[in-house]
C-alpha cells in the first residue's frame, strides 16, 4: 500500500459520506437542517393549511409564512401556537419561536424557499 492510500484511506469513497464531512466541517449542517421545515410542511401542518399558506424564510428563530387570504389569516393566528409546536416537535427541537404571517397568494412557480441567518447570524 503506497503512502497516498494511507493517507486518504484505500479505496473509492461514497459521494454523500464526502458531502457529509464536507458540510459538517464548513458549519452548515444546522442551515441543511434547517431547510426540512420546507420540506416537511405539507406533513406537519396538513393538505389543506399547506395549500392556503406556505413558508417563506426562516429568519433566526422566526418563520415567514405567506397566506393566501385574510381568512387563512385568521384561521392561522388563532392556530400560531399549534403549528409552532408541530414545527419543532418535528424537528426535534425549537427551532421557531414565533410565526410571521404575510398575506399573499403562496406561489408554486417560485424557486423553494431558503432558511436565512437572519439578524443574530446563528
Amino acid at each position: 500500500m503506497g503512502s497516498r492510500e494511507r493517507q486518504h484511506g484505500a479505496g473509492p469513497k461514497k459521494l454523500g459520506g464526502v458531502l457529509e464531512t464536507v458540510v459538517s466541517r464548513l458549519g452548515l449542517r444546522r442551515d441543511l437542517d434547517d431547510y426540512r421545515i420546507f420540506e416537511a410542511w405539507e406533513r406537519v401542518v396538513g393538505e389543506q393549511i399547506a395549500r392556503n399558506a406556505q413558508p417563506v424564510r426562516l429568519d433566526a428563530k422566526r418563520l415567514v409564512i405567506n397566506v393566501k387570504s385574510a381568512v387563512w389569516m385568521q384561521e392561522l393566528a388563532l392556530l400560531r401556537e399549534d403549528i409552532r409546536q408541530r414545527i419543532n416537535e418535528w424537528m426535534g427541537r425549537e427551532l421557531v419561536q414565533d410565526l410571521f404571517l404575510v398575506l399573499g397568494p403562496p406561489h408554486d412557480d417560485e424557486p423553494k424557499p431558503r432558511p436565512s441567518r437572519g439578524p443574530q447570524g446563528r
